[in-house]
């Protein structure tokens, strides 16, 4: 009660000591050499406060990694004659030795000349709050790392898709006709000495072995550009892009890529190099005086410019002084730096640690292109190094503004139809790349045997499912009804695919209102799949799918069953045929799961099916929270 009389207030001790009892708060007040503390019991057991509360109490109970940082805060506020109010965040150590997140408010209470006659403050503990915005970090993390196993799909969104298995040495195509017959794909055991051989002979020997580079380096990217022979006997530019599978040991096991037809854009390119080349045979002979250099580079739209060791401008273009001054609000000078040494605008400072960069790269004999975009602008740079008698002297630089190139591949990518419409739905789905590649097979044997029926009837199925799938998953919920739709053409897709090998029981509740229960989008097809092609291929005789949905207490329950194989005996034969295979459906769809009941109830049950002691097929129980 004693730090209550010398608050001096006319409310009665008792209510304030309730107040503070209440309260999950602590308030304290320096007043000269007395400090004061009012908190509630449970706040000064959890703290371990005393009373009286000596002088260097809080100070020696902050986190010593937060100790010079909070001290350092508080002298400034407390020397700053015009700092009232003052807030800083800290971790103190309470009576158990645990360290508490602390939001500390204090208000200066200062005379006429602005010294402080008393601190009056206020303590949060913001722990709560801290563990919490840390696990959402952490589940942010793991979405980006569920986001990046789906970049597998992202990155064969090409001309040509293909499929390497680095065991047996083949490449499985996957594109329109007109692609395969005309690089020669659709070639029976396709392998990869046929791709090799297709490689222009002077582009051959760099492209393998930067290929062996990349399988035997344990890197898992590989891009390049080359030249590939069409079976006319002319040449094409292509991108080549892949991703490289490993197994756990980080051996290379598959590689899945694609090729990008760039023959036009690399046109364009041989033109600009033309003009790169020219600059460096100048720049062989002599450096150019500014006013050859004008002569020769104004009256172009590419942006010109030269600096020398020190990254002083040599000599420049109109094009880029009208750049920079618009963009940037900088009037460049011949002989000065394009941003000077002392700038403290942020935006400048960037600009100039950037160019640094690249000046240096150059500098250090590296001839190199790169893109940027700026505002709606797309610019392309090609810097390389300026060589005279004495070695190197400085950088020349090129740039190109390809916005209109950029848009009108824009346009191009929208304008993709058919197997290119069906790869773009792929790649907003979340289903095992497998079935795609092996839906398309199908629909090329059907094509082979002249099944033109079958073939049309599966291109139309398959495409009303990819579409559904395309829709479906632009949004984390779906209603039942399509998500069901979607199953049953999936089923059906299969059952054309394996010649009705199975039969399809579907069973749904009618006390169900499928029209108005939504559900997270496509969860259910990988254990069908996995059903279908494990349990039941396997099955020597005719087998059984059944798929009920039914409602059970708050949940939708998905009961997936098949009298297949079983999944022992479907493991040993996967072990036994695709050593190295995972089912990343089922893994991803797992996780999915998890994610899910960050904010609502999921749960999965996976039950091994037997008649006496034999294995008579799998039951796969999915609830979801309506």
């Amino acid at each position: 009660m004693s730090e209550l009389n010398l608050l001096r207030t006319d409310v009665d001790p008792q209510i304030l000591t309730s107040i503070f009892e209440l309260s999950s708060e602590v308030t304290w007040v320096v007043h000269g050499q007395d400090y004061l503390c009012f908190a509630s019991e449970e706040q000064k057991s959890k703290f371990g406060i005393p009373d009286p509360v000596p002088a260097n109490f809080w100070i020696s109970n902050v986190h010593p990694d937060d100790k010079p940082q909070m001290s350092g805060d508080f002298k400034k506020a407390l020397e700053d004659k015009k700092t009232i109010f003052f807030q800083h965040q800290y971790r103190f150590k309470g009576r158990s030795g645990t360290y508490y997140h602390i939001l500390n408010k204090m208000k200066f209470l200062r005379d006429d000349t602005g010294s402080v006659i008393s601190i009056i403050g206020v303590w949060n503990d913001v722990s709560e709050i801290v563990h919490k915005q840390a696990k959402l970090e952490n589940t942010h993390s793991a979405m980006e790392t569920d986001r990046s196993r789906f970049k597998l799909i992202s990155e064969m969104s090409n001309a040509a898709m293909w499929e390497q298995d680095f065991l047996t040495g083949r490449i499985n195509w996957f594109a329109g006709s007109n692609a395969l017959e005309e690089f020669g794909l659709n070639k029976e055991n396709y392998t990869d000495e046929d791709w090799k051989a297709s490689i222009h002979p002077e582009d051959q020997e760099r492209v393998i072995r930067y290929f062996d580079y990349i399988i035997t380096s344990g890197a898992r990217r590989f891009v390049d550009v080359y030249r590939v022979r069409k079976v006319e006997g002319t040449y094409a530019w292509m991108m080549d892009q892949a991703t490289i599978i490993r197994d756990s040991n980080g051996k290379a096991i598959r590689a899945l890529g694609g090729w990008m037809d760039i023959t036009r854009e690399r046109t364009r390119e041989q033109v600009l190099e033309k003009a790169l080349q020219y600059q460096r045979n100048l720049n062989e002979q002599l450096m150019l005086s500014e006013a050859n250099l004008n002569a020769t580079i104004n009256n172009t739209t590419l942006l010109v410019w030269s600096v020398n060791k020190d990254h002083t401008l040599i000599a420049f273009n109109e094009p880029v002084k009208t750049y920079f001054a618009d963009n940037y609000g900088i009037a460049l000078k011949q002989g000065e730096k394009m941003v000077s040494d002392d700038v403290v605008d942020p935006k400048l400072v960037r600009l100039r640690k950037r160019w640094a960069k690249r000046y240096e790269r150059a500098l250090a004999g590296e001839v190199f292109k790169e893109s940027r975009q700026s505002g709606e602008r797309y610019l392309d740079y090609s810097l390389s190094p300026i060589i005279g008698s004495n070695g190197i002297t400085g950088v020349s630089v090129f740039a190109e503004d390809v916005t209109e190139r950029i848009q009108k591949e824009g346009e191009l990518a929208l304008a993709n139809k058919t197997i290119s419409e069906l790869k773009l739905m792929a790649l907003r789905s979340v289903m095992n790349p497998h079935f795609i590649f092996n839906a398309l097979n199908s629909i090329q044997f059907f094509i082979a045997k002249n099944d033109r029926r079958n073939a049309i009837n599966y291109l139309s199925t398959f495409s009303k499912l990819i579409r559904g799938i395309l829709t479906n998953s632009v949004n984390n919920k779906v209603k039942l009804s399509e998500e069901i739709e979607l199953l049953r053409h999936y089923v059906n897709l299969e059952l054309l695919r394996f010649e009705n090998r199975f039969e399809f029981i579907l069973s749904i509740s009618p006390d169900l209102d499928v029209d108005n229960i939504e559900i997270p989008s496509l969860l259910i097809q990988p254990y069908v799949e996995n059903a279908i092609l494990h349990g039941l291929y396997n099955k020597s005789a005719k087998g059984t799918l059944k798929i009920s949905v039914r409602e059970d207490r708050d949940f939708v329950l998905f009961e997936i069953e098949d009298d297949g194989v079983g999944r022992e005996t479907a493991q040993k034969l996967r072990q036994q045929n695709f050593p190295q295979h995972k089912s990343m459906g089922t893994i991803l769809t797992e996780e999915r799961l998890k994610l899910i009941n960050l904010e609502e109830k999921a749960s999965l049950e996976i039950i091994d099916l037997f008649e006496g002691e034999k294995s008579s097929g799998t039951l796969v129980r999915i609830w979801v929270a309506m």
